[in-house]
């Protein structure tokens, strides 16, 4: 009877190991990314892993992994034994730099979130990690993560420059202090 027992648990043990409890927090995974640096990758492996230790309280550990699937990125989370996984994309089309952030649950190896962004300079990526790494841990789209100093280059509305009549011109015979030479002589 003992015996039996004890098979019983075995194998009890061996068919609940897949489901094991996964520890909170992520690790981030080196972006896949054409025509960038090594160190700008890092810098935003790095900046996309600080800012989800910060919104969302857990640790976020670091990976040299590159992955372009779900799939990898979840035996890497399970490998680490974090609940998510984070793979990214970096990419230039023309003027364009896409950055695309994906999160996978290392457990169901479901995509929890993926954020798509396009930026004119690299320098851009700092702002963007804040936005993605909001839209991980909150779960809400990139219009709503959008903070007061978190604005994009693409984001910031251009100057306007408005025609005006005002200020001196130099008329015909003399310097007309203020309007056009249409308001003035009606030329």
């Amino acid at each position: 009877m003992q015996r039996e027992m004890h098979y019983g648990l075995v194998a009890l043990a061996v068919l609940l190991a897949p489901f094991e409890t996964l520890a909170s927090g992520w690790v981030v995974l080196s972006p896949k990314a054409a025509g960038l640096g090594e160190i700008e990758q890092q810098t935003f492996q790095d900046l996309i892993a600080g800012e989800l230790r910060r919104k969302s309280g857990t640790s976020a550990l670091i990976s040299e992994q590159v992955c372009a699937d779900e799939r990898c990125a979840c035996e890497v989370g399970q490998e680490k034994g974090t609940e998510k996984a984070v793979f990214s994309a970096l990419s230039r089309l023309g003027q364009k730099w896409i950055v695309t952030v994906t999160s996978v649950h290392s457990g169901t190896c479901e995509v929890d979130q993926s954020v798509r962004e396009s930026i004119l300079q690299i320098e851009d990526l700092e702002e963007v990690s804040q936005k993605v790494a909001t839209v991980l841990v909150d779960g809400n789209s990139m219009e709503d993560a959008t903070e007061v100093g978190t604005v994009t280059s693409k984001q910031e509305k251009p100057a306007r420059l408005r025609e005006g009549n005002s200020g001196p011109i130099l008329g015909v015979l003399a310097v007309v202090p203020f309007g056009s030479l249409e308001d003035t002589f009606g030329v």
